[in-house]
């Protein structure tokens, strides 16, 4: 039986200081991903403003920019619970170092890091540990890892057993250089004690697509998904809408963080699902044929699942509580509530269909409407008319400034070409647009993460003619060249 008195010791080691840590900075190591690394600040600002935080004091924002130091930024946090608070739910973060001392090279920064004060509760004999030794760019060999780790000899008095695995504390050695690519001594060298790594990456590889049990066309993969969640701000017990759900990815990616879903759609064939025996627009993007069977990490089918699969289905799949899904026309949203949904939501967080990969619908018909009798009305499908690209961008603001409550938040994805700046995104008179981010797609387009809260309430004076037609106006100006350049051909039948 292990000694009460060393497990709590061991305990208090592996645990972060949440009252008093040792230092108040803290070096942040991102995740080293090119399709993601424009929403790193984006994800980190808007994670730090759910602590109640405001990101320009707790960074500098050009010198976090600069391309050398591009995988890492020191910041100034005011305690190591916000710190894990931060990195736990952070994708693009993988882990944070409490920096003891930092230094133009390795004797500046061992002398400063000897200096901090209440280090000594980390170094009792019954706390096992490790110190490594990185560098970003270039790989360092193990003559130079133990010629780097001989400069810290007087700063880590550690006199527990080494553990390279599962440590109950973990330190670390960084080398920062100025360059993108590293040559001679490093720019900076920090030192300290690892207090925060992420797990954000198991959940971004158990809610990949390729294990998806539904799928349709636009399926957004889950790693953009959970980066949407964070930028809006959703948390547990938070109510989400995201009004063009389509197969749910984002509203998955926002359950898991125990919010409760609410989505709309106009797409009856992806609402009802399909049947095992049809071939789902979803196989292509996992390159062969769904899976008759979850992995072995995922719970047995549902009964409701052996025999259809819907949006339900992902849910079920992953222990989720199912969200409320309603069929309805976007752009007559407000037509379809009687009262109450005016602030109902805490957040809005969406894909829209800008007629990229799918073209995007709303309710009409071309023509003369003929009348429906009385005997089909319980199972006819209203006809639909193309859903012209502005006319979707508008009516999201307009659903987001009316439906969220004062400080929620609306995240969404906006197709452009490179260059946008933020006085092109449209924007609402009750919103006000926190950041944009681009993810590049290829030379000329991208796609950009658009982050607008909730200023101030909704009045009908905010929605005139005159504002929808200057929002049509800014709105279609980025989708012109963008939409015959990436259009995609018609599925084959």
């Amino acid at each position: 039986m292990v000694n009460r008195a060393k497990q709590q010791q061991r305990e208090a080691a592996r645990a972060p200081l949440d009252a008093h840590g040792v230092a108040s900075t803290y070096l942040l190591r991102f995740v080293l991903e090119a399709h993601t690394d424009s929403f790193r600040y984006l994800e980190l600002d808007a994670l730090l403003r759910h602590q109640g935080l405001d990101p320009r004091a707790c960074y500098e924002r050009d010198a976090a920019q600069s391309p050398g130091a591009e995988p890492y930024v020191v910041v100034r946090l005011p305690s190591p619970r916000v710190v894990r608070e931060v990195v736990q739910r952070a994708i693009l973060i993988r882990d944070a170092l409490e920096i003891w001392g930092s230094g133009e090279d390795h004797a500046a920064c061992a002398r400063r890091a000897a200096t901090v004060d209440g280090a000594d509760a980390l170094f009792g004999p019954e706390t096992t540990w490790c110190l490594g030794a990185e560098a970003y760019g270039i790989s360092l060999d193990l003559a130079t890892q133990e010629a780097i780790r001989a400069h810290y000899r007087g700063v880590f008095r550690c006199r527990g057993r080494v553990r390279l695995k599962d440590a109950d504390v973990r330190y670390r050695v960084t080398e920062v250089f100025a360059a993108a690519r590293p040559t001679g001594a490093p720019a900076r060298c920090y030192c300290g004690r690892v207090v925060a790594a992420s797990g954000a990456r198991e959940l971004v590889s158990r809610l990949c697509l390729k294990q998806r049990l539904y799928l349709g066309p636009t399926a957004l993969d889950a790693e953009l998904a959970l980066i949407m969640a964070n930028a809006a701000g959703v948390d547990r017990g938070a109510r989400v809408l995201d009004p063009f759900a389509g197969t749910g990815s984002i509203l998955v990616a926002c359950a898991v963080h125990g919010c409760h879903c609410f989505g709309t759609d106009i797409d009856w064939k992806v609402l009802r699902g399909k049947h095992l025996g049809e071939r789902d627009s979803g196989e292509r993007r996992r390159g062969s044929l769904p899976r008759k069977q979850p992995s072995a990490r995922l719970p047995a089918l549902h009964a409701d699942d052996r025999g259809r699969r819907t949006v339900f289905t992902n849910f079920r799949q992953y222990g989720l509580p199912p969200p409320e899904i309603l069929r309805l026309d976007a752009s007559r949203f407000f037509d379809s509530f009687h009262a109450g949904v005016e602030g109902a939501f805490d957040c809005v967080v969406s894909d829209p269909p800008y007629g990229i990969r799918a073209g995007a619908r709303c309710a009409g018909k071309e023509g003369a409407v003929k009348p429906v009798p009385d005997a089909l009305r319980s199972e006819h499908v209203p006809a639909t008319r193309p859903y012209a690209t502005a006319d979707v961008l508008c009516d999201l603001l307009e659903i987001a400034a009316r439906t969220l409550r004062p400080g929620g938040r609306l995240a969404y994805l906006l197709p452009a070409a490179n260059g946008l700046r933020e006085g092109d995104v449209p924007t609402h008179p009750a919103l006000r647009l926190l950041s944009v981010a681009p993810q590049r797609l290829s030379a000329k387009y991208s796609r950009y993460l658009v982050v607008m809260r909730k200023a101030r309430d909704w009045s009908a004076r905010d929605w005139t003619p005159a504002v929808r037609d200057g929002v049509r106006a800014g709105a279609d100006a980025p989708f012109a060249e963008l939409k015959a350049k990436l259009a995609l051909p018609p599925p084959p039948p």
